[in-house]
């Protein structure tokens, strides 16, 4: 176990201040940022006026005069909300006009007016929200045929689009780079209802769509912005499929939802549905985010339900969602299942990282590979793709590592010589190699990662010793979990030379083996799922001593607050070292 990180000895401010400059947040902007106010939310003028007007002046040219609109609901949980956001507004405004419109949904995880050209040519006019930027070529044949394309995104352009009415924070003098495509959507619809039709008011009940589609999205929470956003939002649920996925996960996700809740327990069921989804289940999904459809009674297809039983469509959604997450997972468990044969077959472990060169699919869906590759990445603590033979290369889904030091994965795999292709973030990716130089390419990145280890690196914010266990530390980190997420992440810490004996060790086998460790100054120390060897290990007879990494918490009892450690990785060694 590696790992490093300052001492609590050495630290000389207070730790929230001391956790949140060292994700960035200036210390003279530290009260700011966790009071942002509605004077932090940016000027939609930045978006750009003229391209704002001119949006709006096609869009009530539609909507007034009855003309037909498509909508393209690009294939994220950004997409679906951006989407839901500009219809259920659209519905606000004039209810009847809602079926001139055509929402249209890709049937695979794709982007873009590509597989739906001719479709939306149909129509008159076109919005694209959280996509289209870069959608040059299908826009030019859309503005030759006379119909307005709006393209309300926030993906960097790589050329400039002359054929469509872009609103994009990336390509104007919006300061927020860090605003996903519901929040280009809301700030459209917050132009039109300050200057347009300022005696509307719709946007206040969908604050909670533009928070989750920023957290979903994962915006840097370092922007004022998108914080206050967030905080807005997640104080109150009003969305159905939103509400409903929530109370159907309060257990996990306790009172109040939080970027990290949002994270677990609503994000992954729009991602399982886009990915595994079939047309019609996505289109369930999505309607359940729709006012005017999620409580429409639809029949029920509970299991045991009588004929003719009803339930409203959200219920439905909510349940349909779960399913096809929990398909996925079976998916990607087998999907698993299938590459790890061959990691001993070939001997994959002696190499740097895990490379699946695939003659076949091998019966792994394509839009698991990358879901699988992260899996394995975690499990066998080293980069991993899995490439499928294709007509350009070898091309699929790769990972890096950034626990063992890897911080620019996609850089290395592109500069070599052969790299078709390495395009999105440093450690999530899609990659294609060229055919005959796979073994070339196993060779270059075990040379370059020569120096790299496989074992994970712990960043820890605070090394504790023993002795100096905090537990007033503890309880205000635990407080702060409201403030994890996109780069400010949730704190590591470690505490070196833990003396312990068995009657200090408390084992729960009926709750999946959690070992509970009660210091003698009440913090508790929390491994979950352990293994039975680690209970053995833990409880047996007489003094050992730890070093562990894990997170804090608080855990309340009648009205008592004591601290934890939630155990994520340590070491032992027998004997004692400090008594308390």
């Amino acid at each position: 176990m590696k790992y490093q990180g300052t001492y609590k000895k050495d630290i000389t401010k207070p730790i929230l201040n001391y956790i949140l400059e060292s994700r960035g947040i200036p210390s003279n902007e530290i009260e700011h940022y966790l009071n942002a106010t509605e004077k932090d939310i940016c000027n939609y003028a930045d978006l750009s006026l003229d391209k704002l007007r001119t949006a709006a002046e096609n869009f009530f040219k539609a909507i007034d005069n009855d003309k037909t609109m498509f909508v393209l609901v690009d294939c994220d949980a950004d997409g679906y909300l951006s989407s839901a956001l500009l219809l259920n507004w659209i519905y606000d405004y004039k209810p009847s006009y809602i079926d001139k419109v055509k929402y249209w949904l890709h049937d695979s995880k794709q982007h873009g007016l590509n597989d739906c050209l001719a479709v939306a040519a149909e129509y008159d006019i076109v919005i694209v929200p959280d996509a289209s930027t870069n959608d040059v070529d299908e826009c030019k044949v859309l503005y030759e045929k006379n119909i307005p394309v709006i393209v309300l995104d926030h993906h960097e352009p790589e050329r400039e689009n002359h054929y469509a009415i872009v609103i994009n924070n990336q390509c104007s003098n919006y300061p927020n780079k860090q605003f996903c495509g519901a929040g280009i959507v809301w700030q459209f619809l917050r132009y039109i209802e300050h200057e347009v039709k300022p005696d509307l008011n719709y946007l206040q009940e969908y604050d909670d769509i533009v928070a989750v589609a920023n957290c979903s999205d994962m915006m840097d929470l370092r922007s004022i912005e998108t914080k206050y956003i967030m905080n807005k939002g997640f104080q109150k649920l009003k969305n159905p499929f939103i509400y409903g996925m929530a109370k159907k996960n309060a257990y996990s996700i306790g009172d109040d939802l939080t970027p990290i809740g949002c994270a677990f327990y609503i994000t992954p069921l729009i991602n399982g549905i886009v990915r595994s989804g079939t047309i019609e289940e996505k289109q369930l999904v999505f309607e359940s985010m729709l006012k005017f459809k999620a409580f429409n009674l639809i029949p029920s297809n509970k299991r045991g339900h009588k004929p003719g039983e009803t339930e409203q469509l959200y219920q439905q959604a909510l349940r349909c969602a779960t399913n096809v997450k929990n398909r996925q997972t079976k998916a990607q468990e087998k999907g698993i299942a299938c590459v790890e044969k061959l990691i001993e077959t070939q001997n994959m472990l002696e190499h740097k990282a895990l490379i699946f060169y695939l003659e076949d699919s091998m019966g792994i869906e394509p839009n698991l590979r990358g879901l699988i590759s992260n899996k394995l990445m975690a499990k066998y603590q080293r980069p991993c793709a899995i490439l499928t033979k294709s007509s350009r290369g070898y091309a699929g889904s790769a990972r890096g590592y950034v626990k063992s030091g890897i911080e620019n994965f996609k850089d290395i795999c592109e500069d070599f010589e052969h790299c078709t292709y390495a395009i999105g973030h440093q450690s999530a990716f899609g990659l294609c190699i060229e055919d005959e130089y796979k073994q070339q390419f196993l060779d270059y990145l075990d040379t370059v990662l020569a120096d790299v280890g496989t074992e994970p690196i712990y960043n820890c914010d605070i090394i504790y010793k023993s002795d100096d266990i905090d537990d007033s530390d503890l309880l205000t980190i635990a407080d702060m979990k409201p403030l994890w997420g996109q780069n400010i992440d949730e704190p590591w810490l470690c505490v070196e030379d833990v003396s312990i004996n068995d009657e200090m060790v408390n084992i729960f086998r009926k709750r999946d083996n959690t070992i509970k460790i009660t210091l003698p100054n009440k913090v508790t120390l929390m491994k979950f799922k352990a293994t039975e060897e680690e209970c053995e290990e833990l409880s047996k007879e007489g003094w050992k001593t730890l070093t562990i990494i894990g997170k804090a918490n608080k855990n309340e009892w009648m009205g008592q607050a004591n601290a934890q450690i939630f155990i994520e990785d340590y070491d032992i060694k027998q004997g004692k070292t400090w008594i308390f």
